[in-house]
């Protein structure tokens, strides 16, 4: 996210593997030291965190469908509908497509 923010700025931007590795890093030690040492302020955090993350799933679990009601597909095309978009036979390709979704 820090380099998308950048890139948006400086459309010309390209992280080195390095800046990228850095990154990683700076983050992973104020993760850990953090977490170490500033236990009674995570622990304070904890519980808003969670009440949050639970009503934001619930906005998007409930809003959703809401939002797009005109648009959504019929349950019989969604359950029963798929498209064979590759050279493969339909058998492989339905089990491949799984691999392909957690891309």
């Amino acid at each position: 996210m820090f380099f998308s923010a950048r890139s948006v700025i400086d459309e010309t931007f390209a992280p080195s593997v390095g800046a990228t590795f850095g990154l990683y890093a700076g983050i992973l030690i104020f993760c850990g030291l953090f977490c170490s040492y500033c236990t009674e302020l995570f622990a304070r955090l904890q519980t808003p965190s969670v009440i949050l993350n639970v009503l934001l799933a619930l906005v998007t679990i409930i809003g959703l469908p809401i939002a797009r009601r005109h648009d959504l597909n019929p349950a019989a095309f969604t359950f029963t509908h798929w498209e064979n978009l590759y050279h493969w036979p339909s058998g492989f390709t339905f089990f491949v497509s799984w691999r392909h979704c957690t891309r």
